[in-house]
């Protein structure tokens, strides 16, 4: 693996990280799936597995509509091979449920990027899995600005 080839795929592989997060601070569904392959796979807790940019959209509107506030990932380990990279990091999401007390979820995800053919990396396959049950935030509303969630 060449250095500046490592490099694009590093920097395209944290942009497409900061963007899928400020698309979820914007409550943009359409916008935060623009990372996934056309084909993608989604494997998300509970639920079978979820096919296609399209589908995979929707879990995530369903998911904004029901509190989804905000998202924060960390990249712990990412490795390119090839046309095929893997990324695995811990993430935190904050809910705010319309009726309830805000909620952090943490646990760690794992994504398998793909060169596309006009030279940029989109995940192929996500998975993600909670470390437990989602915990009550004690954060106010003003105090949510500043903290980090790990």
């Amino acid at each position: 693996m060449d250095q500046a080839s490592d490099q694009s795929f590093r920097t395209a592989m944290l942009g497409a990280g900061r963007s899928f997060v400020a698309a979820i601070a914007a409550r943009d569904a359409r916008a935060a799936t623009a990372a996934y392959t056309q084909s993608a796979r989604l494997l998300a807790p509970s639920v079978e597995p979820i096919e296609g940019r399209e589908a995979i959209t929707a879990f995530w509107r369903a998911g904004l509509e029901a509190g989804i506030h905000d998202v924060e990932r960390v990249v712990v380990h990412a490795e390119k091979r090839g046309s095929i990279a893997v990324e695995f990091g811990r993430y935190a999401i904050r809910v705010d449920p319309p009726e309830g007390r805000r909620l952090v979820d943490r646990g760690k995800y794992l994504l398998v990027h793909e060169l596309q053919d006009d030279g940029s990396w989109q995940w192929s396959v996500e998975m993600f899995s909670p470390d437990g049950p989602p915990e009550p935030s004690a954060l106010s509303d003003a105090d949510d600005k500043e903290v980090a969630f790990d």
